[in-house]
């Protein structure tokens, strides 16, 4: 369903946004395929509630879509930690505006 769901966005225009936070179960090779796929173009990413997302899936979106990310929604992601997170705002800071860490105990406050 996520294959057909992405396919069906990406018809519409240039993929621009990911929505999968209706997908909790989405892992990191999952979450890989797509940015290598779109992230040159997608500036928000939407993985709120993908609870087995983990540093490498985050440091496969800091990696491919650095250039153009502007919001990131990371709520729930609970296998995230400060490692990820932190690399993630080093090379991201540019152009995000909006990230949510909501709901990720691992992270601290330094962040």
């Amino acid at each position: 369903r996520l294959w057909r769901d992405v396919c069906a966005s990406e018809r519409d225009s240039v993929m621009t946004r990911l929505v999968l936070s209706k997908y909790p179960d989405l892992h990191d090779r999952e979450l890989n395929i797509l940015v290598a796929q779109y992230g040159n173009s997608v500036t928000d990413i939407d993985l709120a509630g993908c609870k087995d997302i983990t540093d490498t899936g985050l440091f496969a979106v800091a990696s491919k879509c650095s250039s153009r990310l502007t919001a990131l929604n990371l709520r729930g992601c609970k296998r995230l930690s400060d490692l990820s997170l932190t690399m993630l705002l080093s090379s991201c800071t540019t152009r995000l505006q909006s990230l949510s860490l909501s709901g990720i105990p691992s992270v601290c406050d330094s962040v």
